[in-house]
């Protein structure tokens, strides 16, 4: 089961010896912020870590490796919708987004939306997202119930191709309020850390 650690000090380097890719957050949420025309702030979390531990004692030394270096780690189930990137994505941004259901759906009812109409919807609005991955928490697991991977191959990307027009920004938040808790969450931008 894949593994995704919030890491809470930048300076953070876990070994790990299964196969990992470790993210690091840009000191202000400026992409976001672009994005919505705020003013920029200082990043939630330090980084991030998505781990692929290959069995279970690769799983509990992988567990083990992260729990000092994260504010939070979570167990997932991935669906990588999909993926235009190179292994190691260098040069990419990665918006990293933690997700809570509306209370008034189940947690069934909410991956069912996420996965079989936001995913198709995000494929056609969202041009520039090159890697697509939605990782689902086991139901009751954390304070929220999913964490989303969209991938950019560059920071322009990013903040040019977020969006195809202004139609699609209308559709995606429109959809997102169909299924998201907009009250609780969080998102930040990280960049894998070169190898």
């Amino acid at each position: 089961m894949k593994r995704i650690a919030l890491l809470r000090d930048s300076g953070a380097d876990p070994t790990l010896a299964a196969p990992h890719l470790v993210c690091r957050a840009d000191p202000t949420d400026a992409i976001l912020a672009s994005l919505s025309g705020a003013a920029p702030r200082p990043q939630v979390h330090a980084g991030v870590v998505f781990a692929w531990p290959r069995d279970r004692a690769e799983g509990d030394a992988t567990d083990a490796a992260l729990v000092g270096a994260a504010s939070a780690l979570y167990r997932v189930d991935e669906v990588r919708h999909w993926d235009e990137l190179d292994a190691n994505a260098e040069g990419a941004v990665v918006l990293t987004y933690l997700v809570k259901r509306r209370p008034d759906l189940s947690f069934a009812d909410f991956r069912a939306h996420y996965r079989e109409k936001h995913a198709p919807l995000a494929r056609v609005h969202h041009p520039g997202i090159a890697r697509y991955v939605q990782n689902f928490l086991p139901p009751g697991e954390g304070l929220v119930d999913a964490i989303s991977e969209l991938w950019f191959r560059s920071e322009d990307d990013a903040r040019t191709r977020f969006y195809r027009d202004e139609e699609s920004r209308s559709v995606i938040a429109e959809d997102v309020k169909r299924f998201v808790d907009l009250r609780v969450g969080a998102a930040f931008a990280a960049r894998p850390r070169a190898a």
